[in-house]
């Protein structure tokens, strides 16, 4: 019952939202959101962590300073969870998860007074592997692990053996002397027991607590966002189009309007001024109204291409819009400036 409300304010605040955020940024962060619950569910909370925030800092949604201490609360970041925790109250004091908060908060301080004291008489040794999710065991080949990775052990000072274990990859080991007060650091990239898996696409190995059964959890619908088109008016090619429409609106404005000046002129000069005079304002005027032709052209041009390739694009494009794909089938187009022996415009070339 609890996560099916959750479900439904979560929702409806990636709604609401929208109204402060453009329709891109709320896709995106329902996208990042949607992963970051599946890392989540993997135990993989470091992953988690990074996709919660990005899906924050899109959307803005405070809620997401649950999700947010909860992964620093897995990976014994605590003095980062509590600090999560207490905005997540300050935003929401009369939340219903509050007791566990107020209850997680407590139990992590008084986790950080005895990392303090552990710090000055134990050593500490950081395990980071590729991909992440792996559990460390210590002096043991089997038995319950000290830590999923990635994670800060803290051992007593001496030689310590650690054993790497995945599902999906094979079991490593590694001996480290660790002295007082000293951190030492381990980074390993985990081999796969199937060459033909590519490293960090194992599922995650799941530890004891199923994170999925959380009360922090802020669950929306399990379906991924699909990935977002460009809009066509992003595109570089759009902008180009409406500019050279622009100008050449302003080009045809101006030269007609110094065609029919020169028209003005000529009339009013009939009869007073010599012939070679006359010719020259007439030559003008030809020569202004020529220019005004063109730009006229150049913006029928320019409209048109932009208008079809819009409505090629469907209103949107990938941002490989304008390059050919690779696999040479794809249709594409491309819009690029042109210039023949007496005018220059703008060249739209597509490909189906």
């Amino acid at each position: 019952m609890i996560k099916k409300l959750v479900s439904t304010v979560i929702t409806l605040s990636f709604l609401s939202v929208a109204f402060s955020a453009s329709a891109l940024d709320i896709k995106k962060a329902k996208g990042y959101y949607d992963q970051a619950e599946k890392a989540y569910d993997k135990s993989e909370f470091s992953r988690a962590l990074k996709l919660y925030e990005k899906a924050f800092d899109l959307s803005q949604k405070y809620e997401m300073y649950f999700n947010i201490a909860q992964c620093h609360r897995y990976l014994k970041n605590f003095d980062k969870a509590i600090f999560f925790y207490k905005r997540f109250l300050a935003k929401f004091p009369t939340s219903v998860y509050k007791d566990e908060v107020v209850k997680q908060i407590a139990a992590m301080e008084k986790a950080l007074d005895e990392l303090k004291a552990k710090e000055v008489s134990m050593g500490r040794i950081s395990v980071i592997t590729t991909p992440e999710g792996a559990e460390i065991l210590v002096d043991n080949f089997s038995g319950k692990p000290e830590g999923v990775s990635p994670v800060v052990l803290y051992v007593t000072p001496g030689t310590h053996l650690l054993v790497i274990k995945k599902e999906g990859y094979k079991t490593q080991t590694t001996k480290v002397a660790v002295d007082k007060g000293q951190m030492k650091f381990i980074e390993l990239s985990l081999v796969s027991t199937n060459p033909e898996k590519a490293p960090g696409k194992d599922p995650a190995v799941t530890p004891g607590k199923d994170p999925g059964k959380d009360p922090g959890k802020l669950i929306t619908g399990k379906d991924p966002a699909p990935v977002a088109a460009t809009p066509f008016y992003t595109r570089w090619w759009f902008y180009t189009g409406v500019g050279v429409t622009v100008v050449g609106l302003g080009m045809m404005g101006y030269f007609g309007k110094v065609a029919l000046d020169k028209q003005s002129e000529l009339d009013d000069k009939k009869g007073s001024a010599d012939q070679p005079t006359l010719n020259k304002i007439k030559s003008d005027g030809e020569d202004a109204a020529l220019f005004s032709d063109i730009g006229l052209g150049v913006a029928v041009i320019a409209a048109a291409a932009t208008v079809a390739a819009i409505l090629f694009t469907g209103g949107s494009s990938s941002s490989t819009a304008s390059t050919p794909a690779a696999d040479g089938n794809a249709k594409s187009f491309s819009i690029l400036p042109s210039c023949g022996g007496s005018f220059c415009g703008l060249s739209a070339t597509f490909r189906f």
